[in-house]
């Protein structure tokens, strides 16, 4: 066991501070499993490192125990870089970023097995520059990315915040808190895990993605504050290059809170999760999400792209299941679209077992799912709470221009409903319906077995929505009225 204790010398189990734990790395590497302890009250540590591969890395796994300590810098890079790294762990650390570019932390060539688990990510920098953000797993300093970077495998971010330092700060922290690149010209499994994290202060994206395969976001509460700056804003979003193969393995969007991306105030466009594959087959399941958007503008719950047919005849299926979905919004303008689902070239994806609730006094068009190319819609509750002028409003529409009524939805869509989901106490992200009329609405899933908060779903009457409830109800009188 070694340690790292800024009042020590660097000497036999001790670094003075993580520079020299990082150069001893790359020189003589290491022999067997190794511990680092960061000591509790030594730090906070200024300096910024690079660990690179060194000798022993692709057979021991290096652990380092942060023990709630801090390194800092002003890097416009990158705080901590891990480049051809393998078989590392971080944990309990805090990666603080002062720059108005670059990350607390990027992976960078073909790193593989690097696993940062309960650890704070703080940057107080700017939210509107592509070269911002907290974690990068990319090649180059770039939200966007570049061309052809290396494959980097089996990383896991879990249990950790993200955020800007300041409460009072209302745009500061990063452009995205995580973006992944991986090569336009490679399918392969990542197997990438994001999970059980929260991730707020930034300016774009919560989770940017592109060109991957057997990427797992769960469980994670992504929101900004309440008082944070307004922008266009994709929460989850997804993009695949010309050249992107196909992915080999499915990606899983699932059992995430995603609330406050921005004020009701604003009047541009905010998405809950973008899934686009235009050029080649990228499944992904979206389920047991709970998406809750609120502006004055255009409102997208959750919004996907299957594969053009001029690229590939399997435009790949985009699977959309047990998500509550809530859009609200004041007054909006004569050109905003609520759409709880709106997706193309879906082909067989499934559409159901969704709560839909959409709240707002004018606009331009209202959706409960727009899905004009390919989709199959079935064991929804989409509901409407719309006043003033709306030009078009449907249920489920195929048709931008055109009109669906009520009776036309219940008719088409015998499963389905629409009533109002009344949520017990959004407050405290509890979206438990308390319609009576709704329980028990859903179709089972064979790989849904439990809801949001992990509780059993009904093998046989499961539960629309993110949540499986319980209505107790108890009759307490009975009115007859006899009629002649």
């Amino acid at each position: 066991s070694y340690t790292v204790n800024s009042a020590r010398s660097t000497s036999g189990s001790n670094y003075k501070n993580f520079t020299d734990l990082a150069n001893d790395l790359k020189t003589n590497g290491i022999s067997g499993n190794v511990t680092i302890d960061v000591t509790t009250g030594s730090g906070p540590y200024s300096e910024s490192i690079e660990i690179m591969d060194y000798a022993g890395s692709a057979t021991y796994t290096l652990t380092i125990q942060g023990n709630g300590e801090e390194i800092t810098s002003r890097n416009s890079s990158a705080t901590i870089v891990f480049e051809d790294a393998a078989n590392i762990e971080v944990n309990d650390l805090i990666v603080k970023n002062t720059s108005s570019f670059g990350e607390c932390v990027r992976i960078e060539g073909e790193s593989d097995e690097i696993a940062l688990d309960d650890c704070e990510f703080i940057r107080t920098g700017s939210i509107t520059s592509s070269s911002s953000a907290y974690i990068m797993i990319s090649d180059v300093n770039s939200v966007f990315g570049g061309r052809f970077p290396d494959l980097k495998t089996n990383i896991t971010i879990t249990n950790s915040y993200f955020h800007n330092g300041n409460t009072s700060s209302t745009s500061s922290g990063g452009y995205a808190c995580i973006a992944i690149h991986q090569p336009q010209d490679d399918g392969d499994d990542n197997n990438i895990l994001i999970e059980g994290n929260e991730m707020t202060c930034f300016g774009r994206y919560a989770i940017y993605l592109e060109d991957v395969s057997g990427v797992t976001i769960n469980e994670n509460e992504i929101h900004n504050p309440t008082n944070f700056t307004t922008g266009f804003r994709y929460t989850i979003y997804h993009n695949t290059n010309f050249s992107f193969p196909g992915a080999d393995e499915d990606c899983i969007i699932s059992n995430n809170y995603i609330y406050d991306i921005n004020p009701e105030t604003y009047t541009g466009t905010t998405y809950g999760i973008g899934w686009f594959a235009y050029y080649s087959a990228s499944n992904v399941r979206i389920y047991n999400n709970v998406i809750d958007l609120e502006g004055r503008g255009s409102l997208y719950g959750i919004y996907t792209y299957g594969a053009f047919s001029f690229y590939t005849s399997q435009p790949g299926k985009k699977d959309i299941v047990n998500n509550t979905i809530r859009l609200y919004g004041t007054s909006g303008s004569n050109f905003s679209t609520l759409a709880g689902v709106y997706g193309f070239y879906l082909d067989q994806s499934e559409i159901k077992n969704n709560i839909i609730s959409i709240e707002r006094e004018n606009g331009r068009s209202a959706f409960g799912a727009y899905v004009p190319s390919g989709g199959v819609a079935s064991y929804n509750n989409i509901y409407f709470d719309l006043s003033g002028q709306w030009d078009n409003e449907q249920y489920v529409g195929t048709q931008f221009n055109g009109t669906q009524t009520l009776t036309d939805f219940l008719t088409s869509f015998p499963n389905s409903v629409s009533l109002d989901p009344t949520f017990l106490d959004r407050g405290n992200l509890d979206y438990t319906p308390v319609s009576l009329g709704m329980a028990n609405k859903a179709t089972p899933v064979t790989y849904i077995t439990e809801d949001i908060a992990g509780e059993a779903r009904d093998a046989t009457n499961p539960d629309l929505g993110a949540v499986e409830y319980f209505i107790d109800a108890e009759i307490v009188s009975v009115d007859m009225n006899a009629q002649t």
